[in-house]
């Protein structure tokens, strides 16, 4: 008997479950037809034919289960396709983000790394120049994403809205649409005539536009170039200037004295003779520092931090690249001088330098300044006829300089030069304290009168400090040559504050190339070998600022992805072209009564359009 055809006609759109089905009834049919009298070969096979139709089932079933989840996947296939280009875009911004916070913590860390003497890792030794090429690129490229993905995320919403039943408003067509301006948006937003869903997405989509324009401007506000340091190493030392210790004049003349017991004339070594002249301007010593106790722009400040020439034990050998030492903390002085001062001093407050037969000499008058603790009033007076036992034979009015000299005690990060021990920088200073207890002003003028006293070293006057300024009385009262001689007079009034300090020469019981037990504890410090790296840093508040508005950006559109995900079956896709999409992919219901005058403000376009709804085509399925 002929095979018959399939009672249950094979169709497109049955598929393969449709194919299967015929091929199952064919087969059926064909069985029932065969002939019931069979012959003992073909009653031996009856039993695989039963094994046989067992596998078919079988077959059928497992067809069955793939045919079930088939379209499961291929729905989120589908979905995942269409916003694939918006996943990628996503996490370009997520990785660009990254980038950005990982240089601008780079410096953090460097900072803090260089604050805690530890070495730097290669990507913290980034110049400011790559910082600052990487930092704009990944920025504007950011910016650029994430004001592609807010666009795209408010089509997508757009799209979904109008593949519903009952379509989208289009006054909310309006508010996503990325074709609407910002004005045009905050015309929605005061539109009488815009209900206040509408109102929302407005105000929601420009202040996203406004979240990423702000976010791409934040981050180089008020930054700052600072230096950080790779450590090589660190070792204990003492260093600094302290406060002037009277204590210590009458001990180190004795030890003078000591080494030429029957020398007529007072000792003065030229390392100290020669160092007074321009102490305030040494750099090995001392550096400019903004004044404390004046601030009328008539103020001389320096602060005395005794930089390497005081460090001990000295600075060890190796590390050749490490071209810097960094000494942390310091005790330091900070001495502030004014221009001017009153010129009126009783005789006792006075000393006269100078020798018989010759006309140079000078009178120095020194008295405590009761306004201000550790303060002095000082001034310097040329006699310009040579002295005469204790009087100074003077023309009137003598050349003279005055000044108040106002002391505090600082600590300060210093950083020297390896080479040539040059103070280089000078940070991180701690605030300034008076000198309580005062000036020993008996032991300062005691010190004083060993160093000027140059009859008694047996000096001839030519050769003495007093020369320079009997030399220059012009240029003492001329204000354009005046600041020269001050900065001599200023480091007379500071020498016995660098030599009879307990970290120095002045105090016997300092040794060379060691540490001093003796020393209080302001004089125990940490000396590093260090390389210094530029870095640009910044700001803490505009970095957080823009990481947060950058943050709330990508969240947002994270967000609206994960709920297109969850409450549409299928995802609409778009072109390049939301002009073209509107047109050929969209239909208007409602009626729109047009008059004859045209239509050009804002706010009548929305009150012409209120009631009109935007639907899907039904030809096209946008997806």
């Amino acid at each position: 008997m002929a095979r018959h055809a399939s009672p249950v006609p094979s169709s497109r759109s049955g598929g393969v479950m449709d194919d299967h089905n015929a091929r199952i009834s064919s087969d059926y049919e064909q069985d029932i037809a065969q002939p019931l009298t069979d012959t003992p070969e073909d009653s031996s096979s009856a039993v695989p034919n039963e094994v046989n139709s067992e596998a078919d089932a079988h077959e059928k079933d497992s067809t069955a289960i793939q045919i079930t989840h088939h379209p499961d996947r291929t729905h989120r296939e589908s979905k995942f396709k269409n916003i694939r280009t918006q996943l990628l875009v996503q996490l370009l911004v997520l990785c660009l983000l990254v980038i950005v916070i990982v240089f601008v913590q780079g410096t953090y860390s460097a900072q803090k790394r260089s604050e805690n003497k530890s070495p730097l890792s290669g990507f913290l030794k980034t110049d400011v120049s790559t910082t600052i090429a990487v930092l704009r690129a990944a920025q504007g490229i950011l910016s650029g994403l994430t004001s592609m993905a807010v666009s795209d995320t408010f089509v997508l919403i757009q799209w979904i809205m109008i593949n519903r039943q009952n379509g989208l408003s289009y006054p909310h067509l309006l508010a996503l649409s990325p074709t609407t301006s910002i004005s045009g948006l905050l015309s929605l937003v005061h539109s009488s005539s815009s209900k206040t869903p509408a109102q929302i997405w407005a105000i929601l989509r420009a202040t996203t536009s406004v979240v990423v324009w702000i976010a791409g401007l934040l981050l180089f506000f008020n930054t700052t170039l600072v230096t950080v340091y790779d450590t090589a190493i660190t070792y204990e030392a003492t260093a600094g200037v302290g406060p002037f210790n009277g204590s210590l004049v009458q001990p180190f003349l004795q030890a003078l004295r000591a080494t030429a017991p029957g020398y007529p004339y007072t000792i003065l070594p030229y390392t100290y003779f020669a160092a007074v002249y321009t102490l305030v301007l040494n750099p090995l010593i001392s550096s400019v520092s903004e004044p404390v106790s004046c601030q009328d722009g008539k103020c001389f400040s320096y602060l005395l931090s005794g930089g390497l020439e005081m460090v001990a034990p000295w600075v060890p050998e190796g590390h050749i690249d490490y071209p810097m030492i960094k000494i942390d903390p310091v005790a330091s002085l900070q001495m502030d001088f004014t221009q001017y001062a009153s010129d009126e001093f009783e005789e006792v407050d006075c000393d006269i330098y100078g020798e018989t037969g010759f006309t140079i000499g000078i009178r120095l008058c020194l008295v405590h300044e009761p306004t201000l603790p550790g303060s002095l009033r000082a001034g310097l007076f040329v006699c310009m006829n040579g002295t005469d036992g204790d009087n100074c034979q003077v023309s009137q009015p003598a050349p003279n300089m005055t000044t108040t000299m106002s002391v505090f005690t600082r600590q300060a990060t210093v950083v020297t030069a390896r080479s040539n021990y040059s103070i280089i920088n000078v940070e991180s200073l701690t605030p300034p304290v008076p000198l309580i207890e005062g000036i020993d002003l008996q032991s300062y003028r005691a010190a004083l009168n060993w160093l000027l006293n140059s009859s008694a070293a047996n000096v001839p006057p030519p050769s003495s400090v007093s020369q320079s300024f009997w030399s220059s009385p012009a240029q003492m009262m001329d204000n354009s040559t005046y600041g020269i001689l001050s900065q001599n007079f200023q480091s007379i009034l500071a020498f016995p504050f660098w030599l009879f300090n307990e970290n120095n020469w002045g105090n016997v019981e300092t040794k060379s190339n060691q540490t001093n037990p003796a020393l209080p504890a302001y004089f125990r410090t940490q000396a590093s070998i260090v390389s210094p790296y530029s870095k640009i840093r910044f700001d803490p508040t505009m970095f957080a600022l823009f990481v947060a508005l950058q943050g709330l950006a990508t969240a947002l559109t994270w967000a609206a992805l994960l709920w297109a995900w969850r409450v549409s079956q299928s995802l609409p896709t778009s072109s390049s072209f939301p002009l073209f999409d509107f047109a050929f992919r969209a239909r208007l219901e409602g009626d729109v009564e047009v008059s004859e005058t045209p239509v050009n403000k804002n706010r009548d376009i929305i009150r012409l359009m209120k009631d009109i709804t935007v639907h899907k085509k039904e030809s096209d399925t946008i997806e």
